[in-house]
């Protein structure tokens, strides 16, 4: 993922980015307070109002920054993927899981994206 879309996702989820501040001072003001008191919210529920009455839009921005990060921290795949053998110590493998397992993160990140 390239910086530029990395940023522009980041800035989409913060609350305090406002697209014009050529409103009245009060209304700027006014702005301020319903940031602080979101911002409050996001750090006391994980979520604020503003992401409540937005829920589409920021389910969407979230869940692909939250597919990357399972598929780049991952500490294993669903076993029933891939193929199961016995290796020459007589231990079951499957090494063909990951594998399986990160095609289906990508598809699933590039749809979330695409949408």
């Amino acid at each position: 993922m390239s910086k530029k879309l990395n940023r522009i996702k980041r800035t989409s989820l913060d609350i305090w980015s406002k697209p014009s501040y050529s409103k009245s001072i009060i209304e700027n003001i006014k702005h301020m307070k319903r940031c602080i008191k979101w911002s409050n919210q996001r750090v006391r529920r994980g979520y604020c109002d503003s992401d409540v009455w937005d829920m589409f839009g920021f389910l969407q921005k979230l869940i692909p920054d939250m597919l990357q990060t399972l598929k780049d921290t991952r500490h294993g795949s669903p076993g029933y993927l891939g193929k199961t053998y016995t290796n020459e110590n007589g231990i079951i493998v499957n090494d063909t899981c990951h594998g399986e397992w990160d095609k289906i993160l990508d598809k699933m990140i590039f749809f979330m994206e695409r949408n």
